[in-house]
Parts: structure tokens; sequence; C-alpha cells
């Protein structure tokens, strides 16, 4: 599995936890929803870096508690036509001011990416035996957008504007 981000292939530091064992250790986690509220009280305490794996179908508001405390939310596409982890990024960003890694897993495509960035999304896992320069070449396909967004670019509006 390669992790991509805006600037090309990243080293893939987290390990997934399912169970108890995440409240031992000191390297980056990431465990699931149920996990998180399950030992939220260990979890919170350590040092260690956490990221939260969140189900498409949980209101980003319930996950305001968790963010102080959380580096990298992995938001999930369990298919191909169903968007709602868009609006969980855009959320995130806009609404509750989370500042940490948002990773994109699951089933979207490279056609993609440039409109996951823009609500919010800094990293891709790439599909296993596809070559990671391709989504990446993605990223650079759209240049100039229409509107604002959650990623604060300026849009052709301002840009005409700017001369």
């Amino acid at each position: 599995m390669a992790v991509i981000n805006v600037d090309g292939p990243v080293e893939d530091g987290w390990r997934r936890i399912t169970d108890a064992d995440a409240t031992g250790g000191n390297d980056a986690i990431i465990v699931t929803l149920a996990v998180w509220q399950a030992n939220r009280s260990t979890l919170s305490a350590g040092t260690r870096p956490i990221g939260l794996q969140v189900p498409n179908d949980v209101q980003p508001d319930a996950l305001a508690a968790a963010l102080e405390h959380v580096e990298l939310i992995e938001l999930t596409f369990p298919k191909f036509s169903d968007g709602r982890a868009y609006s969980q990024a855009r959320t995130l960003r806009e609404t509750l001011g989370f500042t940490g890694e948002i990773r994109a897993a699951g089933n979207f495509g490279r056609d993609q990416l440039a409109f996951l960035v823009r609500c919010g999304f800094d990293s891709f896992i790439v599909p296993d035996g596809d070559d990671w320069r391709l989504w990446l070449e993605a990223l650079s396909e759209v240049d100039v957008h229409l509107q604002p967004a959650a990623d604060r670019r300026p849009w052709a509006q301002l840009l005409r504007s700017a001369g």
C-alpha cells in the first residue's frame, strides 16, 4: 500500500490497531472509532501520535472532542458512488478547524484527487498494484478552480481580478 500527498510518496509510519493493543507502545497508530471510544482516556493521556479511522456514516460533529488528541483522520470511501467523505473532510476543516492530516482510503479514483484536495484531504492511499506516479500526475491536471474551497487556493474570479 502506497501513500501519497500533493508532493509525492510519503513514508507511512502509521500502524493500524484494531483491538486493545492500542494502549501499549509509543509508535504512531491508527485506531478505529470503536477502539478510540473504548480506550479514549488511555489513548488521549499518552504521548504517541494517534490517528482515527472514521467510517463515512459518522457525522463529523461527533468527532469534535477527539480532534485535539488526534493527528490524522482517515476517511473511508466504501464504494465509488458514495461521496460522504467529501463532506466529512470539508466539515472537519472549515467548521471544526481540524489542522491535522486527513487521509482518503477506499474506493476512489485518480480523477477525484483534485476534488479531494479541494475538500481538505492531504494524503491518499493508492490501491495496491497502481503506480503512484500516475496518481501524482492526476493532482496537477486541474490548476484553475471556479469557486473557493477548504484548500483556500485562489479561484478563477480572484485570479482574474488580480490581473
